[in-house]
C-alpha cells in the first residue's frame, strides 16, 4: 500500500504543475493575446520558476498548445440547460461554445496562429489539431444523426460529410471573425448549420404541406 502511494505521489504532483501551467498560460493569453505570452510570464503567473516549468513544457509552442487545451477543457464544462440542448441539440452548439464572446476572441487568434503552425508534423500543435479534428468531427456526427431522428435535419444527408463541412464552416468563419469581429458569428453559424443540415428545406416542405391541406 505505502510503495503504490508513494509511486502515484510524484505523478499527481506532475499533473498539478501541469495543469497549474496550463491555467497561467490561459490566464496570460486571456489578458494579453497570444503574442505577448512569454515563457517568463507563464512562470510568474503559475508562481513557478521558469526552470521547472520549462521541464514540463520545454518551449513556448508548448505553452500555446496547453492553453488551447485548457480552453478547450473549459468549454467542455460550461453549464448547458438540458431542455435547450435536448430541444435544439447541434444547433445549441455554437451558442454554448461562444456564446458572450469576450476572452474567446483571444483564444480564436490563438487557435488560428497555431492551426497554420500545425501543418508541420514536428510542431506541438500537430498532434492537439489532429486529435481536435477527430474528436470534433465525431461530435458533429453524432449530432447530426441525432437531429436526423429527431426530425431536425434531412433524413438523405450523408452524417460524416455534414460534419466535415459543419466543422469547415466554423473554421472559416472563426478566422474571418478574428480578422474583423464586426459581423454577428453567432447567427452566421447557426444559419450555416440550419442550411447543411437541410433544416429549412424540411420546414419550407412543411409550410407547403400545410398550406396545401388548407387549399
Amino acid at each position: 500500500m505505502t510503495s503504490t502511494t508513494t509511486r502515484r505521489g510524484p505523478y499527481a504532483k506532475t499533473a498539478q504543475k501541469k495543469a497549474a501551467v496550463a491555467e497561467a498560460a490561459l490566464a496570460v493569453v486571456l489578458e494579453s493575446g497570444h503574442r505577448a505570452l512569454t515563457t517568463a510570464a507563464v512562470a510568474a503567473q503559475a508562481k513557478m520558476s521558469e526552470r521547472t516549468m520549462l521541464y514540463h513544457f520545454p518551449t513556448r509552442d508548448h505553452l500555446l498548445v496547453a492553453a488551447l487545451e485548457r480552453s478547450d477543457e473549459l468549454v467542455e464544462r460550461l453549464p448547458v440547460d438540458r431542455e435547450t440542448l435536448l430541444e435544439e441539440g447541434l444547433f445549441a452548439i455554437p451558442r454554448v461554445t461562444l456564446g458572450g464572446i469576450g476572452g474567446r476572441t483571444a483564444v480564436m487568434e490563438l487557435y488560428n496562429a497555431l492551426r497554420v503552425e500545425s501543418d508541420n508534423a514536428g510542431h506541438p500543435a500537430h498532434d492537439y489539431f489532429r486529435r481536435h479534428y477527430t474528436r470534433t468531427l465525431e461530435t458533429f456526427r453524432q449530432l447530426v444523426v441525432e437531429q436526423q431522428e429527431s426530425g431536425g435535419a434531412h433524413p438523405d444527408l450523408d452524417p460524416d460529410r455534414v460534419a466535415r463541412q459543419l466543422h469547415g464552416v466554423w473554421s472559416g468563419l472563426q478566422s474571418l471573425y478574428a480578422v474583423d469581429p464586426s459581423f454577428d458569428i453567432l447567427a452566421d453559424l447557426d444559419d450555416a448549420f440550419r442550411r447543411l443540415t437541410g433544416q429549412r428545406e424540411l420546414r419550407a416542405r412543411t409550410v407547403l404541406g400545410e398550406l396545401a391541406g388548407r387549399l
